[in-house]
């Protein structure tokens, strides 16, 4: 299997977000509250209840792809929802190796490289967040799509 992470500003219900994904990265997208024999895509979700609210799991067969990167997924999972959402760096970025930087996409479909807040560690209940003092936009068309 494969799998990409994203992280969501706002809790959105799983049958939305398989709705979504679905179209987004080009097959049909289960998950336990909602099976289908035509699936080859599986989400798992995670709630917290501060910072990023929602974490995601997208996990499929190899034998697929994804139609879009997970850059462009997690801006048009922005776009369209109007949220957050935060994903791993691309690998060739300096500080991929740093787990506490994150991409984030916006709203506006910018994307930016965010560090996490090391604060909140802590709290088991905490999804990410992020300082307010580190922002630095990545272009777009830098990623590797």
């Amino acid at each position: 299997m494969r799998d990409l992470q994203f992280y969501l500003s706002q809790k959105i219900t799983t049958q939305k977000l398989l709705y979504i994904l679905s179209r987004l990265v080009g097959f049909e997208v289960e998950s336990l509250e909602c099976l289908s024999e035509k699936a080859l895509g599986f989400l798992s979700v995670s709630e917290y209840n501060s910072g990023f609210l929602l974490g995601i799991n997208l996990a499929w067969h190899p034998s697929v792809n994804p139609q879009k990167s997970q850059w462009e997924i997690a801006r048009d999972l922005a776009r369209e929802l109007k949220i957050y959402v935060a994903t791993d760096l691309p690998d060739r970025d300096s500080d991929v190796r740093d787990p506490y930087y994150w991409c984030v996409a916006e709203p506006n479909g910018k994307i930016f490289k965010r560090k996490e807040c090391l604060t909140n560690l802590a709290e088991e209940e905490a999804g990410l967040i992020f300082e307010e003092t580190y922002k630095e936009e990545i272009d777009f068309k830098s990623l590797s799509i």
